[in-house]
């Protein structure tokens, strides 16, 4: 059975973490707002477009790596954040790849549900630029000279 078809089915991908054998399923809708509340720190770096890898990212994030490998790969916490770091590396790169879909084309919405849960400030929040005056219109004039100006 190819990939796709796999994904498409839904058919659980079974790999040897630990002393456990898992079967990974990507998440389902229930579980996509336990995600993004997990991964906020995770979904504003990936926001911030800063180039990561799985390790930095474990090393800057590491309880929210676990939180979210705890999450996705329905395992408790304390069995994942005793996994020696090799371990827990590849089942933090399993969960993503199992889930890629939702971390690959669903970057732009991570974006916006970061904004949306005010983790980013809104595209409406940037300032906007003054309207540059028109050359038909002559520049306005101070009705009265400012603190700087001299007066004649």
């Amino acid at each position: 059975m190819s990939s796709e078809t796999e994904v498409l089915l839904n058919v659980p991908r079974t790999e040897s973490i630990g002393d456990r054998k898992l079967a990974l399923t990507p998440f389902v809708f229930e579980e996509l707002h336990l995600v993004a509340e997990i991964g906020k720190p995770l979904i504003t770096l990936l926001a911030s477009g800063a180039e990561q890898n799985p390790a930095q990212m474990l090393k800057d994030h590491a309880g929210a790596v676990v939180d979210l490998c705890s999450v996705l790969s329905r395992q408790d916490r304390a069995w994942v954040a005793s996994l020696p770091a090799g371990q827990m590396i590849k089942l933090f790169n399993l969960v993503i790849e199992v889930n890629n879909d939702f971390f690959t084309d669903g970057v732009i919405g991570l974006i916006e549900m970061a904004r949306m849960f005010g983790w980013l400030p809104t595209k409406s929040s940037s300032p906007t630029p003054s309207p540059s005056p028109s050359q038909d219109e002559p520049p306005p004039t101070p009705s009265a000279p400012g603190p700087d100006l001299p007066t004649s």
